[in-house]
């Protein structure tokens, strides 16, 4: 899955009534990452959710269909732990 930052960069311009050419980057491979049968989405929920919160301030219309096209495609996977700091004894 891709970070939140693209998401923002993808949509952010729509909400605000300007682009760019970085912004039209980010929307272009969202928009092949949600159309493209081949490719599979991952997601955490923590991410599910921060992308949620994103559209929610972004308020625009280009948010919610990525919004919503993401979360339908991608899988949700759990986050994975930190690994435990091994004891010194094991370490030498």
């Amino acid at each position: 899955m891709v970070d939140a930052n693209v998401f923002v960069a993808a949509v952010k311009p729509f909400a605000k009534r300007q682009q760019s050419r970085r912004a039209i980057g980010s929307l272009s491979l969202l928009l092949r990452l949600v159309t493209d049968a081949e490719l599979e989405l991952f997601a955490s929920r923590p991410l599910l959710d921060e992308y949620r919160q994103l559209a929610k301030e972004l308020s625009s219309e280009t948010s919610t269909l990525i919004l919503d096209q993401l979360s339908s495609k991608a899988r949700e996977v759990a986050e994975m732990e930190k690994p435990k700091s091994r004891p010194a004894s094991l370490t030498s």
